[in-house]
């Protein structure tokens, strides 16, 4: 592990100098779908989408802010995707 290794509640986050690889892993596997999301039926778009929020919770290096981000992805991608927010 690297020198910036977070622990949170005994969770290790990712280390700090894996983030780019890590999200560049994350653009090919979830955000370079986005357009797909469109046909996706309402489960298969939550299934999508909680994927997508473990994912990005598990790159994020810090202590604090992953919900926040997740969130914001959560919210987004439905509505680029032409669908309602998620309750």
């Amino acid at each position: 592990m690297g020198k910036a290794t977070m622990i949170k509640d005994g969770f290790q986050f990712s280390d700090a100098d894996r983030v780019p690889f890590l999200l560049d892993g994350f653009e090919k596997q979830f955000l370079s779908r986005s357009g797909e999301l469109k046909s996706l039926a309402r489960p298969e778009l939550v299934s999508y989408l909680a994927e997508c929020h473990l994912e990005i919770i598990l790159i994020h290096p810090f202590r604090e802010g992953n919900k926040h981000l997740s969130r914001l992805l959560c919210d987004a991608l439905p509505v680029l995707a032409g669908k309602d927010l998620l309750d």
